[in-house]
């Protein structure tokens, strides 16, 4: 899985979730990394690829596999070759009496990454949790929010709204705005109370969500 965040400052951080099979083959791991090689070829910004990629052979202190593993020494190369570094230098997959290793991996291109810390396994997992602090700022939308009239309970509004409003507004005292905001936030916390409110869509969508279809298509689906 692939996924593009556009960042705060025009940054884009692509993040790569891998999953590779112990029992992988030679050609599914040479796709794995010509999908690596076309991330970076064809990818601006910050990389992320993190994923089990049960390769416990590798020496990550030196970037070598002692045991010649083909598959293993595909990685490195791919590695190498796009200049990205691989952070998980401790076990992260630990059962019985088998030798720890390190299979779950953090490879950025770029130093973005703040902190990597080990957690406990969940569940009946052997693998250990792993927790990212990434230095990336993105936009966050604000989504605006709207009262649904349809659903209002315009009895309780009424109800609320049934007061002497001779005690509450002087006009001897109080000037015309004076009144008229005392009257205005009356109605307005009770409707706020009265009638429910939901996210704006509108406010945030992009324009081009309103048309999904091009013309051409659109031309066609009116004849």
């Amino acid at each position: 899985m692939v996924v593009k965040i556009k960042g705060a400052n025009g940054v884009y951080l692509t993040i790569c979730n891998v999953y590779r099979s112990p029992n992988s083959s030679y050609e599914n791991d040479t796709n794995l990394s010509e999908l690596i090689n076309t991330l970076c070829c064809s990818t601006k910004g910050d990389i992320l690829i993190v994923g089990d990629f049960n390769l416990g052979d590798i020496d990550w202190e030196n970037y070598t596999a002692p045991n010649s593993n083909l598959s293993s020494q595909l990685l490195i190369k791919v590695l190498r070759d796009n200049l990205l570094k691989q952070l998980i230098d401790t076990p992260t997959r630990a059962r019985g009496t088998d030798t720890p290793h390190i299979l779950d991996l953090v490879i950025v291109n770029n130093s973005f990454v703040d902190s990597v810390k080990h957690f406990a396994p969940l569940g009946k997992s052997d693998h250990v949790v792993l927790d990212l602090v990434c230095n990336f700022n993105i936009n966050v939308p604000v989504v605006k929010h709207k009262q649904n009239f349809s659903k209002g309970n315009y009895d309780d509004l009424r109800k609320s709204c049934n007061i002497d409003w001779s005690n509450i507004l002087d006009p001897v005292n109080n000037s015309i705005e004076e009144n008229w905001n005392i009257f205005k936030n009356h109605i307005l916390e009770c409707s706020k109370q009265y009638i429910p409110s939901v996210n704006d869509f509108g406010s945030w969508k992009k324009s081009k969500w309103k048309r999904p279809l091009n013309s051409d298509v659109r031309i066609k689906n009116k004849g």
